[in-house]
């Protein structure tokens, strides 16, 4: 019995000691400068998790203008195609041109497609045929 009252006497216990500091923090309340700092804190994370956001939502949309402008591309290389008869190969129809002049994609007006016409050369048949496409990125 005597050495209860020993511990008893000697003070708190170093677990009862941190929950009376709780106690006293949580009546005392924040500072100022904790609230300014706190803040400046969060305005910085959000500023660089907005600043990721906007940015892959920016290279999401580039990239759907790449895919779509490859796909305008392939079609207009299928709609030369055409000049080519499948049953010779005969690019004759396909006569060498120079670069034509910009017009608007059929498939979409955002888009711009020209094209020439080369020959290889070397007494082939053969035709080297580049497309190009072009579009405005600042309507995103």
């Amino acid at each position: 019995m005597m050495r209860m009252r020993k511990m008893k006497r000697l003070g708190f216990t170093p677990l009862e000691k941190a929950g009376a500091s709780k106690r006293r923090l949580s009546l005392k309340g924040f500072t100022l400068m904790e609230v300014i700092v706190a803040i400046t804190i969060l305005s910085l994370l959000s500023a660089g998790f907005f600043s990721v956001a906007f940015s892959a939502r920016n290279l999401t949309w580039r990239s759907r203008m790449r895919l779509r402008g490859v796909e305008i591309a392939r079609h207009r290389i299928e709609e030369l195609r055409r000049f080519v008869r499948a049953d010779t190969w005969d690019t004759g129809s396909l006569r060498v041109m120079g670069w034509t002049a910009w017009t608007a994609a059929p498939e979409d007006s955002q888009f711009q497609t020209r094209y020439i016409v080369q020959a290889i050369g070397g007494g082939y048949q053969c035709r080297n045929v580049t497309v190009q496409v072009r579009w405005n990125e600042s309507g995103m």
